[in-house]
């Protein structure tokens, strides 16, 4: 029987592709085709490569990068317009059909920006640059729980912190339960002063914007949760410097 097996984000899941392949090898499933989706092809790809038992004999093929999937300006504005379209059912929204005069830009080659322009359109907003698109997006984000914020009653002043927690949690990869995310929440700097009864809240809101499993999941896509901890990062990088990064 043929059997093919895609591995997303491979590069995190290095030991898990070399057991496949040990699988593979043993049985000689000759019939196997394993397709292999990373960010690059780095030191993770290296290693697989140098494995034993077999791992390595598969690993003969030098990885190709994936093409733009709109490779001139008129498909870009037909995967543009079918995005609008897409994002407008999905809403429940009016579709609001129109044409940007700036696919010839160079970020436009990452579809993703592409789509995030589209859905912009979609909520009647509008940006220029690959920057702006995706500040205009957190934007969007943001304004998911800081509404919840208001309608909770909770002080205004919570609002930066949320922005912080995301960026925290989604370097994490989430959280998988209420308790987690409750003493992760209480390590962050801007929430240490904070009553349990509003972390626990902040944990609540954020279940509710992003729910699982896990329990909170990581902002998606990667590019958007790159952003954020990015931005986080510059304002203020102490919490990431001492919950993130080894001790």
């Amino acid at each position: 029987e043929r059997i093919l097996l895609v591995v997303d984000y491979a590069e995190t899941a290095e030991e898990k592709v070399a057991n496949i392949l040990r699988i593979a090898a043993k049985r000689k499933l000759t019939s196997l085709r394993l397709i292999l989706l990373a960010r690059g092809a780095g030191y993770w790809w290296s290693r697989l490569k140098r494995k034993g038992d077999g791992v390595g004999d598969w690993l003969w093929r030098e990885p190709d990068k994936l093409r733009p999937l709109a490779l001139d300006i008129s498909g870009r504005q037909e995967s543009y317009n079918i995005a609008i379209h897409a994002f407008a059912e999905k809403l429940g929204m009016p579709v609001k059909a129109s044409e940007l005069s700036n696919l010839s830009a160079p970020y436009y080659e990452r579809i993703l920006v592409l789509h995030m322009t589209a859905l912009l359109a979609v909520l009647g907003s509008t940006a220029a640059g690959m920057d702006s698109i995706i500040e205009r997006i957190l934007d969007h984000e943001a304004s998911n729980w800081i509404r919840q914020v208001r309608n909770r009653e909770l002080p205004t002043t919570l609002d930066r912190g949320f922005e912080r927690a995301m960026g925290i949690i989604s370097v994490y990869g989430g959280v998988s339960d209420r308790h987690e995310a409750i003493e992760l929440i209480r390590k962050i700097r801007f929430f240490r002063d904070q009553p349990l009864a509003i972390i626990e809240t902040v944990a609540d809101i954020l279940h509710d914007c992003y729910p699982g499993p896990p329990w909170i999941e990581p902002i998606q896509p990667d590019l958007l949760m790159e952003y954020l901890v990015g931005k986080a990062t510059k304002d203020d990088p102490e919490d990431f410097i001492a919950l993130i990064l080894p001790k």
